[in-house]
Parts: C-alpha cells; sequence; structure tokens
C-alpha cells in the first residue's frame, strides 16, 4: 500500500480520463524548501458544458464547397430540428466562427476547396474554439482520413451517407464532445483540489502518513521527514523504524492506544510523543490517525494520520509548569510564615488571658482568640489544600468548632451536633463564615444556657442548589428582647452584620424552643 495523490491527465483523442499514482519517491508531489508549488487559478466559472445540447437541437456550421450537397444537407438537418449556418470555403468558415457566437459542432468536408483543406481549417479553428468536429468523407477516398491524424474529431461520415446515419453521428459527437467537457471540469476541480490540499501541506508543515498493514509498510510525505531533519529517501518505509524513532518512555503509552484503536474500542487515536531527530534531540509530535480500511473480520488493512510538531507549545507548558511550581513553593512559604505569626499572636493571647483575674478582661481576650484562631484554622486549610482557591468548607468548619469548643474549657457538659455538608468556597468568603460562626458559638457558649450541663448546639451548613444555609441552634435561653444586628454597639453583632453584607446575604435571629441564628447567601453572587 502506498501513499498516492491520484493524478488525472486527459486523452482528447479518446475523450477519456487516466489515473496514475504517484508514490512519494516522486519528486515534486510534496515540494521542499524554496520549491513552489503551481496553483492553477481559481475558475470562479469553469469550462461551461453546452447550454444547449446538440444531440436534438442547436447551431451546426456546414462547411461545403459544392453548393447543391451544401443545401440537401442542410434540409435535412433543419429537418431534424437543428439550426444550421453554412460556409463554403475555410475563410468564411472562420468568419462564421467569429461572428456567430453559440456554434455547437462543425460538419466539414474534408476536402475544401481553396487554401486549405478541411483538416488544416479545422486545426485553425480548433487553436481558437473548442468544438467537436464531423468530417465528410468520399467513398473512394478513404485515404484522406490520414490527413486529420492531429486533429480531435468526433467521427467521419461517407458523403453518401443517408439521413438516418448522418443525424445520428451529429447526436453521438454532441454526446460525445459533452462528456468529454464535464471531464474536463472535474479534471480541473481536482487539480485544483489537489494543488491546494498539497499547499495546506506545505504552509501547515503537516506529515503526512499511510500505513498498509498487510504489507507492513508506511508511506510519509516529505514534511513528516523533514519535522525530524531527514529526507523522504532516508526513512524507510516499514514501521519498525517509526516506533525505534519515538522515546523510550513514550513507546509504552503509544502501543497502548493504538492497540485500542485497532480494536475498535474507540474511533480515532490522539496520542503525544517525542520522536528523536537526525541530530539526535528530541521532538514533541502530536500524532492523530485513524483506521480507514478493515477486512471482513475487523482486522486493520489500512490507516492514515498526520504528525504535527507541537516541540514549541511543550517547550511553553513546561516553562509554565515550572514557574508555577515555582510560585506554589513560595505561596506556600509565606503562608506558612503568616500561621506561624498567628500562632504567636494566639499563644500570647491564651498567655494573657491565663494571667488576667477579671471575669470580664478573660472574656475579652477569650474573644480575640476566637477571631484570631479563625484566621490560623483558615492558613492551616490553606498548607493542607493544593488549591488555594476553594478550599472545602467541612474541613474548615469541623476544626474550627472544635477549636472554639476548647476554648471554654469549664463548659464540657454542653453537647454539640455538626452537619456540615462537603462543598467548596473561596477562601475570602469562607473566612468571613469562619468568623460569623466564631461569633455566634462564642455568645452561645458564653450565655446561651441555663444549666450548661444539659446544654445543645446543632451546628448546620448545608449548600441547597446556588446558595448556602448555615444555622446555628441551642436549647437554652434565647436571645434578649431586639437582639440583632441594627444599633447594636458590641463588636460581636457589628462584626456579624459587617461580614452578612460583604457576603451579600442575610442573617435571622429568633427563639425556636432556644436561640437560632439563620445565615444565607448565594454561593455565587452577582
Amino acid at each position: 500500500m502506498t501513499l498516492s495523490i491520484r493524478m488525472h491527465t486527459l486523452n482528447q483523442d479518446a475523450g477519456r480520463v487516466h489515473s496514475t499514482h504517484v508514490t512519494d519517491s516522486t519528486p515534486g508531489i510534496f515540494p521542499g524548501p524554496g520549491e513552489s508549488i503551481p496553483i492553477p487559478a481559481v475558475s470562479f466559472r469553469r469550462r461551461e458544458v453546452m447550454n444547449s445540447s446538440c444531440e436534438g437541437a442547436g447551431t451546426l456550421l456546414l462547411v461545403e464547397e459544392e453548393t447543391r450537397t451544401i443545401l440537401d444537407r442542410k434540409e435535412i438537418l433543419e429537418r431534424n430540428g437543428y439550426r444550421v449556418l453554412t460556409a463554403h470555403t475555410d475563410e468564411e468558415a472562420l468568419d462564421v466562427l467569429h461572428t456567430t457566437p453559440g456554434i455547437d459542432l462543425i460538419l466539414m468536408d474534408i476536402e475544401l476547396g481553396g487554401g486549405m483543406d478541411g483538416a488544416e481549417t479545422a486545426v485553425k479553428i480548433l487553436d481558437d474554439r473548442d468544438l467537436p468536429v464531423l468530417f465528410f468523407v468520399p467513398r473512394t477516398r478513404c485515404e484522406a482520413v490520414k490527413k486529420t491524424g492531429g486533429v480531435t474529431s468526433y467521427g467521419y461520415i461517407m458523403e453518401d451517407a443517408g439521413e438516418a446515419v448522418l443525424v445520428a453521428s451529429v447526436r453521438t459527437a454532441c454526446r460525445n464532445f459533452r462528456k468529454r467537457l464535464q471531464e474536463k471540469n472535474e479534471e480541473e476541480a481536482l487539480r485544483e483540489s489537489e494543488a491546494r490540499l498539497q499547499l495546506a501541506v506545505q504552509c501547515a508543515g503537516i506529515g503526512l502518513w499511510d500505513q498498509d498493514f498487510q504489507r507492513g509498510t508506511v508511506i510519509r510525505n516529505r514534511e513528516w521527514a523533514e519535522m525530524i531533519g531527514y529526507t523522504p529517501e532516508e526513512i524507510e518505509s516499514g514501521l519498525h523504524r517509526f516506533l525505534a524513532l519515538i522515546h523510550p518512555d513514550d513507546l509504552p503509552r503509544i502501543k497502548a492506544i493504538i492497540r485500542e484503536h485497532e480494536a475498535g474500542d474507540v474511533p480515532f487515536f490522539r496520542v503525544e510523543h517525542r520522536m528523536r531527530t537526525k541530530e539526535g534531540g528530541w521532538k514533541w509530535i502530536l500524532n492523530m490517525g485513524r483506521i480507514v480500511q478493515r477486512d471482513p473480520e475487523g482486522k486493520p488493512i489500512r490507516a492514515a494520520g498526520v504528525h504535527l510538531d507541537i516541540t514549541d507549545r511543550k517547550l511553553a507548558e513546561q516553562e509554565i509548569e515550572r514557574q508555577l511550581a515555582e510560585k506554589e513553593v513560595l505561596l506556600r512559604e509565606v503562608h506558612h510564615r503568616i500561621k506561624n505569626n498567628i500562632a504567636s499572636v494566639h499563644g500570647l493571647l491564651s498567655l494573657q488571658a491565663q494571667s488576667v483575674t477579671t471575669p470580664e478582661a478573660r472574656a475579652v481576650l477569650q474573644d480575640a482568640i476566637g477571631r484570631v484562631q479563625s484566621m490560623r484554622m483558615l492558613y492551616d486549610n490553606l498548607l493542607l489544600d493544593s488549591g488555594y482557591q476553594n478550599l472545602s468548607a467541612r474541613r474548615y468548619l469541623d476544626a474550627l468548632i472544635d477549636s472554639i469548643v476548647r476554648l471554654f474549657p469549664e463548659e464540657k457538659g454542653v453537647r454539640i451536633e455538626k452537619h456540615l455538608d462537603d462543598f467548596r468556597l473561596d477562601t475570602r468568603r469562607l473566612f468571613y463564615v469562619g468568623v460569623i460562626v466564631n461569633e455566634l458559638l462564642t455568645n452561645v457558649m458564653k450565655h446561651g444556657f441555663f444549666e450548661k450541663s444539659r446544654g445543645l448546639i446543632r451546628i448546620r451548613a448545608k449548600k441547597e442548589r446556588s446558595r448556602v444555609v448555615l444555622v446555628v441552634q441551642d436549647n437554652g435561653k434565647g436571645f434578649p428582647e431586639g437582639f440583632g444586628t441594627e444599633n447594636t454597639k458590641g463588636l460581636g453583632l457589628t462584626l456579624i452584620g459587617m461580614l452578612t453584607q460583604q457576603l451579600g446575604g442575610k442573617i435571622t435571629f429568633e427563639n425556636r424552643d432556644g436561640a437560632r441564628s439563620v445565615l444565607v447567601f448565594d454561593v455565587n453572587p452577582k
């Protein structure tokens, strides 16, 4: 099996198109550097097939020296629906052609009088116009046919032929001429298509390959070879040569992908791999292909595909990955230092809280410790998570709630129930939620219960479609009258109000078998 471009040549005498297969070894099929591809002019209006079919109607030019003969033939043809123009000499015939458009066929005596015979006149006419020509030949002068050897003719009619033969010959000649023009149009379209394909392949640097499974060969074009520094003549046609050029680390993966395609599991294959160049370096190749022919048992017979050089793209991707890795290391170091600084602040506040003796001062310090703790937990999660844009709300809130409860060791009788959905939020919004949870939970632990040994706090965070609902519910004594974020002087409620506004959400406080706080906000605010 070979990679071929089907070239068509027109045999004008026979009116047939002949096909020739040209393999990649033929010089010039895939031009190299410095060579040009001849592109036929675009024919927006190709050679027209005759508008009026002269098989049953049309305009004919009858060239005959004898007046009587020309009149008889003109009468026969007109009786069969043709329009007939006449000329007695070669000069008259040329004048009629130059002044009369739309002539469909010429009938000409092979032996004209005057300066030129019929064959010579036909040659001159065909240099100017592409028309079918029929020659009248005397029965006694058949050797005169030899004169037309260099003329594209569409048949010969004996001078004494009857009406049926004459009309049938005209119709046959017109039919053959129409067919030849159609073939010329198809040939021209094919040449233009092939030339544009070659131009696209050359300009895009596309390597083409065509594999014959039965022969065990792979034919490749010039671009395929030059992509890795070779000439087409230096590349063997066997599959083993291709496999030998693939990077050893990529080869098992490529074989597995191709086997999957050959088995019919996927309609085509697409794989990126490295290939060794002639100079010994490596280039990244995008290899795409598919099996285009199988035998009745489903075994592959032929496959075809393309190679694209993606080395520049891969190098750019690797550079981006390297820079991202460097920035990730730097970012982790920054987060680690910030976390340590927050831990230092947390430790200092804790020491201060242990050293004070007044309950009021201790309460203020515990509030500050809780707020710092929410920041500390956020940075702990940043260091654990591979992505810095969004974090797990469940993991963050779960650890934060436990750390807040530990700030109140004297409240060991309070039971905590957590119902947290696993969804992700960006770090800014998650921090706001953490501060709100800290303020609500701290308030409950400090002021929410009559009997601390029987206290219960339920915390629920749930994602409902495009919004998040956070509920903090206790079974304590409830909120005092007028409790809320409006017109408050307390720092905790002020923070809750400000952060709720930043979230674009709404928070409500109600008494329902204890105190109940509900925060609602959209995951993707407008």
